[in-house]
């Protein structure tokens, strides 16, 4: 949708003032279209201007247009009832979603039409705020002239430079089930790069998200986080993740406090304040859609409102050679011994591999293999002299009777058996 901007009086007063001055060549015309004031009321205001000034044009700018510019009881009807479906929403997003959907919606041309519906301002929603009593989550302090000042850094001059990353948990569905958005933004351009939603904060949601940055952007520079142990260990070692951006040539750069983070931080309260909004708007029904579709629609969608240009136009994200497999990349690796049975443990669970042919793979007890963890497939695999080996899961290390498997038959048997008892549990 094309971005329409609806300027207040001030700003028209400004325009006008540039015009006069013969710094901007504009015709009334034109200025009428981007106002919503007459040609005939331009006119009137630059006549003001000549007279009287700035200022006392601002004081008394609008005298005369009252009639022109009051909603009617219809319009605020109307916007009334509009307000309902977003019962918890900034006066800036309502703003945006009220233009979109009904005022530059071809679909709703009728709607406006029949209830007189304009082209509103900020100021006119804030005195609608004021007026219904309406509540905005958030709340804009006033600074006191003698507060401390927080300098900002300056921001990375090239997109790809830089990349910011965290995890944010919130219900965003409002389901009393808060589940975590793992998203990366770009520090030279506020541009939102990935997203990626799970139950908690996990490595898993992390690599995801790095999967879509890298394939739809290519490699960054340097990633800069805050220090989870996902991303820093509590004894100094390099993480998983961190083997895996040490394998892409990306660095790490941590953060000591959420203040130091800065822009993710931001860009965690916008998400937390706009997207609940726009899952109802957008009629969004599950975490699975969720994922697709701020991916493929919701991240350009605020880029559009919230980025900007770098302060140069290079580009230091590295693209992908063709062919390249990120599954290899975002694979964990680990040593284990086989036990009885042509098994091993992982992660609390035995698992048994088997070859191509879908026999299973006979290692000597005490023979020591790598497993491999492919993240963005949730598999576990084996390798051995090699070559790598698919595997079943088979059980959890901690049950009281340990099965052992000899064969394909065995193992056969033994899933046929454990699908019956979890069919008869249900």
């Amino acid at each position: 949708m094309k971005e329409v901007f609806i300027l207040d009086r001030k700003e028209v007063i400004d325009l006008l003032s540039k015009k006069l001055n013969g710094d901007l060549k504009i015709s009334y015309d034109h200025l009428a279209v981007l106002t919503n004031y007459s040609k005939r009321q331009l006119i009137r205001l630059s006549k003001s201007l000549n007279e009287k000034g700035i200022d006392s044009t601002l004081k008394h700018g609008n005298k005369g247009l009252a009639a022109h510019n009051r909603a009617s009881n219809d319009e605020i009807d109307f916007i009334v009832n509009f307000k309902k479906l977003y019962p918890n929403i900034t006066i800036a997003q309502f703003r945006d979603i009220y233009l979109e959907d009904i005022i530059f919606n071809p679909s709703r041309k009728e709607d406006v039409s029949k209830y007189n519906l304009k082209p509103r301002s900020t100021s006119f929603f804030q005195r609608l705020y004021k007026e219904y009593k309406w509540t905005s989550p958030v709340k804009h302090r006033s600074h006191k002239r003698d507060s401390p000042l927080h300098l900002l850094r300056e921001k990375s001059p090239r997109a790809g430079m830089l990349v910011q990353i965290d995890g944010t948990p919130f219900d965003w569905f409002s389901s009393s089930q808060r589940f975590t958005l793992h998203m990366a933004v770009d520090d030279a351009t506020n541009d939102i790069l990935a997203g990626w939603f799970t139950k908690n904060e996990c490595m898993y949601g992390y690599c995801k998200m790095m999967e879509l940055l890298i394939k739809k952007k290519g490699i960054p520079l340097a990633i800069y986080s805050d220090k989870h142990t996902i991303f820093k260990s509590p004894e100094g070692n390099i993480t998983s993740f961190g083997v895996m951006m040490d394998k892409l040539g990306i660095e790490m750069i941590f953060a000591n406090t959420s203040q130091a983070k800065g822009l993710i931080e931001r860009y965690n309260g916008t998400a937390q304040r706009r997207l609940p909004n726009d899952i109802i708007r957008f009629k969004i029904k599950d975490y699975d859609q969720l994922n697709i579709w701020f991916n493929d629609f919701y991240i350009k969608y605020l880029n559009e409102k919230f980025a900007h240009l770098p302060i140069e136009p290079v580009y230091e994200f590295v693209e992908l050679t063709e062919n390249y497999d990120l599954n290899l990349v975002f694979t964990v690796s680990n040593t284990r011994k086989i036990v009885e049975g042509n098994m091993f443990s992982y992660n609390g669970y035995y698992y048994v591999p088997y070859d191509k042919n879908g026999e299973v793979v006979k290692i000597r007890t005490s023979t020591e293999v790598t497993i491999l963890y492919f993240v963005l497939e949730n598999k576990v695999r084996m390798k051995y002299i090699g070559i790598i080996y698919d595997c079943t899961l088979i059980g959890t290390k901690h049950k009281n009777k340990q099965v052992l498997i000899n064969d394909h038959k065995d193992l056969n048997n033994l899933i046929q058996e454990m699908d019956k008892k979890t069919k008869g549990s249900h």
